[in-house]
């Protein structure tokens, strides 16, 4: 096993995590074969990372009935033979960089053990600069997209998966953004079979976030658009999936 696991062995063990952790989070592939599909009642929230899959999961934990297992993934798309159903919910990539560059230069456990977490990520980036603290103005996560949000909504909404209709709908890929929508809400409320399933009332992004000098300077030096909507080159590709995706649609797991 890497360094990367270990040191997130050692994040969940200091914050008194790992039962909790490891009994909800899919860390890998062959977890979905021998964790999941014995199980047809699981709820899988899926993410690349920083895009509301938290409070979704905490969310569908307080209502999903006894019998279910939701779970949290950032793995790539699992078999077709996968029994459960997932939502997968998805953000602005340019904003989502923004996000995950905050957590990892604050704190370097978590930010190896989300490099161990997503499937697409680059390790062999996180190897040669040695640390997600280490990360410098011209080579961080604003400059590469070293966590393979691009491969992700890829494969999730195109690659490995296909539009269908409702009854044949193994995932409700949802954007971040309209998460909150009535619309969006109710598709979760039927996909699921929850009925009152509501989110919590929804908190402005990074707004308890203090950004440090490193943070502006990396900032103004990638960042193409505004600061409310700033624009990465390194995420042009992800962020043209983003925005040609509708709000929320069905999708079956390709063969």
């Amino acid at each position: 096993m890497n360094k990367a696991f270990y040191v997130m062995i050692l994040y969940l063990l200091i914050n008194g995590k790992l039962i909790a952790e490891v009994e909800r989070f899919v860390f890998t592939q062959e977890e979905f074969q021998t964790k999941l599909d014995l199980a047809a009642a699981n709820v899988i929230v899926a993410s690349p990372g920083r895009s509301g899959s938290t409070v979704l999961f905490n969310s569908l934990k307080k209502k999903c009935p006894r019998g279910y297992k939701v779970l949290k993934t950032h793995c790539l798309v699992p078999k077709k033979s996968y029994s459960g159903k997932i939502i997968y919910v998805y953000s602005d990539p340019d904003k989502a960089a923004e996000s995950v560059l905050h957590k990892c230069i604050n704190d370097e456990p978590w930010g190896e053990s989300h490099f161990t977490h997503v499937e697409s990520s680059d390790i062999s980036w996180l190897q040669d600069i040695g640390a997600t603290t280490r990360q410098t103005i011209e080579n961080n996560l604003l400059a590469y997209d070293a966590l393979g949000c691009t491969k992700q909504l890829f494969y999730w909404l195109h690659g490995k998966t296909k539009p269908c209709e409702f009854n044949q709908a193994q995932i409700l890929a949802i954007k971040y953004e309209n998460l909150w929508d009535e619309t969006t809400q109710e598709a979760i409320r039927t996909f699921l079979g929850l009925d009152g399933f509501k989110l919590p009332e929804k908190k402005n992004r990074g707004q308890w976030e203090s950004l440090t000098e490193f943070e502006i300077s990396a900032k103004t030096y990638h960042n193409k658009g505004t600061i409310d909507e700033p624009r990465y080159p390194a995420y042009a590709s992800a962020r043209a999936l983003w925005e040609n995706a509708p709000p929320l649609q069905y999708l079956l797991i390709k063969d």
